[in-house]
């Protein structure tokens, strides 16, 4: 049983994945390009990967986007950055 949870957790992780893979690189390209992006547009795809820190894919994603968009919000980022340390972080 324990490993069927995992297993569909991995599988979820997997779809979040291929989901925001796209968005992600779409949204740095933008911020790159100097481009503007809605804030609560990096705070839903933020949201979206909080729970997943688990699977290394997901956290590559996370850190690139956090990279991206630090310098146009630095504080956005450092709540998402600190609270997906909180959450993931082992005591």
């Amino acid at each position: 049983m324990y490993k069927e949870i995992l297993s569909k957790r991995n599988d979820l992780a997997k779809i979040i994945n291929a989901d925001c893979k796209p968005k992600i690189a779409a949204v740095c390209h933008l911020l790159k390009c100097g481009e503007s992006v809605d804030e609560k547009e990096i705070e839903r795809l933020l949201d979206g990967l909080l729970d997943y820190g688990y699977d290394n894919e997901v956290v590559e994603l996370f850190n690139q986007l956090c990279h991206t968009a630090e310098k146009k919000y630095p504080q956005l980022v450092k709540d998402y950055t600190r609270y997906f340390a909180n959450q993931w972080t082992e005591d």
